[in-house]
């Protein structure tokens, strides 16, 4: 067996049922892959797909996406893990794409873009995070090497690789996808992306991108502290961010980044900015939740 693909999922069976679909239908040999499971939900997931054949599935205490993609990690048979979600839909060339850049042994990763499903262009908040997740235009177009690759719901390892760093580190309440590359490529290796995208198919509110802006601020103290990256600097600088008498300047200096990196797409603006406010909370959140102040 070539590939493992671990899914985890939480609460989003009807998604998931899409998501095992479109990863029957990946044009590879059916006995060179397959496909993992790591469930915690509560919603009936386990019912609804416990008579799918083709996947292997393994239910476990909702703890935390890392945790979840360890014990797949743990699971896996194959010589290549690749990662996705479960609200994604990969394209049918996925295996083949991304095999064929392992070419030397210094290649610890490939992975790609993300984009929403042509059924969501029209959701507001949905289109705001494609274009605030993905790179600029000429990286997407562009394969790259020694780059931060996507996340990891359109990402492939080496199984012996994430495994010599101990995978994902649990102690990450998010952001453990950057973690993990960050360890890779400190040892040396080199990522690859590739302008290949995963669809995700997940209608976003208001209240998911509020959710996801803080978790981030969140991962990215936890990153700063582990790897040394200038904490200190970094906390007293999204502290000053949010002062009321700081505020005027900030709001001036975050709409001149937000214009810049929106390619002046003004309609996106206004929660652009509210995304950057609120990751500048959440980096104060994680220094309590680091601290065991806060859970």
């Amino acid at each position: 067996m070539k590939v493992s693909i671990v899914v985890p999922t939480y609460n989003r069976k009807e998604s998931l049922v899409n998501t095992i679909k479109s990863l029957k239908s990946i044009d590879y040999p059916k006995n060179d892959y397959e496909i993992i499971i790591i469930d915690s939900s509560t919603d009936g997931t386990r019912d609804l797909i416990k008579n799918i054949k083709g996947i292997r599935y393994f239910f476990q205490k909702k703890k935390s996406a890392a945790t979840a993609r360890n014990a797949g990690i743990k699971k896996a048979r194959a010589e290549y893990i690749f990662f996705t979600d479960d609200d994604c839909i990969v394209p049918k060339e996925w295996i083949k794409t991304f095999l064929k850049e392992y070419k030397n042994d210094n290649i610890a990763g490939v992975g790609g873009p993300m984009i929403i499903y042509p059924d969501l262009k029209n959701n507001y908040y949905s289109s705001f995070l494609e274009l605030n997740n993905n790179f600029p235009k000429k990286i997407i177009e562009d394969k790259m090497e020694n780059y931060y690759v996507g996340a990891t719901c359109n990402m492939s390892y080496k199984k012996e690789i994430i495994k010599n760093v101990k995978g994902f580190d649990e102690s990450f309440p998010t952001g453990e996808d950057a973690e993990l590359k960050k360890k890779i490529t400190d040892l040396g290796y080199n990522t690859i992306f590739v302008p290949l995208p995963v669809k995700h198919h997940h209608r976003n509110s208001l209240k998911s991108i509020i959710k996801l802006s803080i978790d981030r601020g969140i991962g990215h103290y936890f990153f700063c502290k582990k790897f040394n990256e200038n904490v200190r600097k970094l906390f007293y600088l999204h502290i000053l961010s949010i002062i009321p008498f700081i505020l005027p300047i900030s709001i001036i200096v975050t709409l001149i980044l937000s214009l810049k990196e929106l390619n002046f797409n003004l309609k996106y603006v206004p929660l652009d900015l509210l995304s950057k406010y609120l990751f500048s909370y959440g980096i104060l959140k994680g220094y309590f939740i680091y601290r065991g102040l806060l859970s």
